[in-house]
């Protein structure tokens, strides 16, 4: 039978012992004590012994329920709530602090007096490794132990190597783990055997072995042993031992029960008690300095950590850095799109202008070309009716072919005369633009539009009425008539101390009429009658012949223009006239 079944059979004789005194009542609380596996046999009965010995008072408020498995799987059910206290090395109780483990109380073994210093490690060597002194002279050996996650068995002494400046992943060249319950005498047997260079032997553990082959001494030795008050020898600093831990879910009344009991309980026949450790950081600078337990992040990369650690930071931020980015983008289309608009209304702005100076140009060409060819038409007649009765007159005399050459040259140059002005007059009489149906809104908008553009000073402007009327009209003709008015109509505003100008749209079944209306100084009797005339201009760079152009344009539009005094307001307003399409014939002219 092995020493394992041996220890087996006798924990469950006293979980047997011990529970049964105590039969399960469901009145009273429930509490599950998770228990290690132990790697030394003579420590595992000891402590099982003491840990039912300070349990027997709680089986009279508590149910009781022990349950021994291996570390790996202690763990899992303490962080999986499936377990109330746990026995376990001091390295498990810290490993478990994040999931809240408390430590209760520590085992002091037999004739330790300090609480914190009551588990450590020992390295073996062969006796005759002369070259095996000092610690650093294990670098790049094979070494053998127990488990990787065995505190007192292997943690404890590669941390010694850890704080001595070395790094412990790669400080042995290999590493062979035994995996058993109590593979001591194994480690010793391999070590011996020439199969490892070192091994690591929990505390105690070596004079378990010596105690059973006191011969072993003569064949291996420990490496470098430390002095200290431990009555086992060791080549690490000391740590508390097994830990008693109580997790969050448990009540404080059962914490302060259970922290009682294992205090006042008496020392065991081996010495064995339990006492309250106070240093459980020097187990936390060795998990640092392994990166190990609370700090195996250490292991990771740096942006590693920092994504773990800041993650649903980071996508915040990324969220709104994607934002601005989206709303800067939106941002610059939007403003490209409303800069192309500008660009594409200044453009048409321009164009328009372009388009209503050469019309205001090719009218006055128009209305220039119809007046002098009027005026000029009787001159020239009478011109040549004078030629021709000075050649008659010259028939009847005896005069030299040099004056009747001459007058016949007058005649005929005066007809040539003639038909020009007769070509320009036809010209003049037959020009005419495109007509269509358009909203005057769109025509008091496009005038507006540019008369502001134009304007040297901001003035005011109203515009209200039935402005959504339809007329039959050239559009650019009838702007440039509004233009103009416009023009006029702040020339006289800005002479007063409030400038303003407004639109008024009327109508009634047959015709529309628009007012064009400011509020500039009173005209006397002698200015408004040179409104009426076909040139005339108050302003000193003027031609006089804006009104005239906005005359012919409204005549041949079947329309007019008239004045009027603003009353008892001061000002002046201009009334354009225009017939609604398909209402009347274009010679009538009603009155509104």
């Amino acid at each position: 039978m092995t020493v394992r079944t041996l220890l087996a059979l006798g924990l469950a004789a006293l979980l047997a012992a011990t529970n049964a005194p105590a039969a399960p009542s469901p009145e009273r609380p429930k509490l599950i004590v998770g228990v290690t596996e132990f790697a030394l046999t003579e420590d595992g009965r000891d402590i099982t012994e003491a840990l039912h010995r300070a349990a027997a008072p709680l089986a009279d408020e508590y149910d009781l329920e022990f349950r021994s498995m291996p570390v790996p799987e202690l763990e899992r059910a303490a962080r999986e709530g499936r377990v109330d206290l746990v026995l376990g090395s001091a390295g498990l109780v810290v490993r478990l602090a994040d999931a809240g483990a408390k430590p209760l109380v520590t085992t002091l073994g037999p004739g330790a007096v300090n609480a914190n210093q009551n588990e450590g490690s020992a390295f073996l060597v062969r006796r005759d490794r002369e070259d095996l002194q000092t610690l650093s002279d294990l670098a790049g050996k094979h070494l053998v132990a127990n488990r990787p996650s065995g505190f007192s068995g292997y943690m404890i002494a590669m941390g010694e190597i850890a704080l001595a400046g070395n790094d412990p992943d790669h400080f042995f060249s290999s590493r062979t783990f035994i995996g058993a319950q109590n593979a001591s005498h194994e480690i010793a047997r391999r070590v011996h055997y020439g199969f490892a260079d070192v091994g690591i032997l929990r505390l105690c553990a070596w004079e378990e072995i010596l105690q059973k082959d006191p011969s072993a001494a003569n064949d291996l030795r420990i490496l470098a042993p430390k002095e200290s008050k431990s009555a086992c020898v060791h080549s690490t600093d000391l740590y508390p031992a097994h830990t008693l831990a109580a997790l969050p879910h448990v009540t404080p009344e059962a914490v302060t029960a259970t922290t009682l009991a294992f205090l006042r309980m008496p020392p065991t026949e081996r010495g064995r008690s339990w006492a309250v450790a106070t240093d459980y950081l020097s187990i936390d600078k060795l998990f640092r300095a392994l990166k190990t337990g609370p700090y195996r992040y250490l292991r990771e990369p740096v942006w590693k950590r920092f994504l773990a650690e800041y993650f649903p930071f980071i996508l915040i931020f990324l969220g709104v850095a994607l934002l601005f980015l989206w709303q800067f983008e939106n941002t610059k289309r939007l403003l490209e799109k409303r800069t192309l608009e500008v660009r594409r209304l200044a453009q048409k702005e321009a164009e328009q202008e372009r388009r209503l100076l050469f019309l205001e140009r090719n009218t006055m060409v128009s209305q220039l070309s119809s007046m002098l060819a009027h005026e000029l038409h009787q001159p020239l007649a009478a011109i040549r009716l004078y030629a021709r009765g000075l050649v008659k007159l010259l028939a009847r005399t005896n005069p030299s072919p040099e004056v009747t050459e001459a007058a016949d040259a007058i005649a005929d140059e005066a007809t040539r005369a003639k038909e020009i002005v007769e070509r320009v007059r036809a010209y003049a009489r037959n020009r005419r633009a495109e007509r269509k149906e358009t909203p005057l809104s769109e025509i008091l908008q496009n005038a507006v539009s540019h008369f502001q553009s134009g304007a040297k000073a901001p003035v005011p402007l109203t515009i209200s009425g039935d402005v959504d009327v339809i007329v039959s009209v050239s559009a650019l003709e009838i702007e440039l008539v509004f233009v103009n008015l416009l023009k006029n109509a702040r020339e006289a505003a800005m002479k007063g101390p409030n400038p303003k100008i407004s639109i008024t749209v009327r109508r009634d079944e047959r015709r529309v009429a628009i007012d064009v209306r400011d509020n500039g100084p009173v005209l006397n009797e002698e200015a408004r009658k040179r409104l009426t005339m076909p040139v005339s201009s108050e302003k000193p760079e003027g031609l006089g012949l804006g009104l005239g152009i906005a005359r012919g344009i409204l005549e041949q539009h079947a329309g007019k223009l008239e004045f009027s005094v603003n009353a008892p307001d001061p000002g002046l307003t201009a009334t354009v006239t225009l017939p609604l399409p398909h209402q009347v014939k274009p010679e009538e002219n009603p009155e509104i």
